[in-house]
């Protein structure tokens, strides 16, 4: 009788990437649009993260400024996006 040649067992992380495990693709999705977001945001949102305006400190959440300003009139997005980019390294 022939032989039957077994094939060498898949990683678990090559196998769960072959798959197609809804759950984890959805987690790097997120992940990659997340990233995306964090680069590209201070370009798109356009407010400078250290210019003060003085007439509008701690301000609340609003469409001008979704996060609301600090207590130096600085818009919190535009901080939490800069400090993401820098966070990430090369950007």
């Amino acid at each position: 009788m022939a032989a039957i040649a077994e094939a060498a067992p898949v990683p678990t992380s090559r196998r769960r990437l072959t798959n197609r495990d809804p759950v984890l693709i959805a987690a790097l999705t997120g992940l990659a649009l997340l990233a995306v977001v964090l680069l590209v945001g201070p370009w798109l949102w356009g407010h400078d993260p250290n210019s003060v305006t003085l007439g509008q400190q701690l301000m609340s959440p609003s469409a001008a400024h979704p996060l609301g300003t600090d207590n130096l009139g600085r818009d919190m997005l535009a901080r939490v996006l800069s400090g993401a980019r820098t966070s990430l390294g090369p950007a």
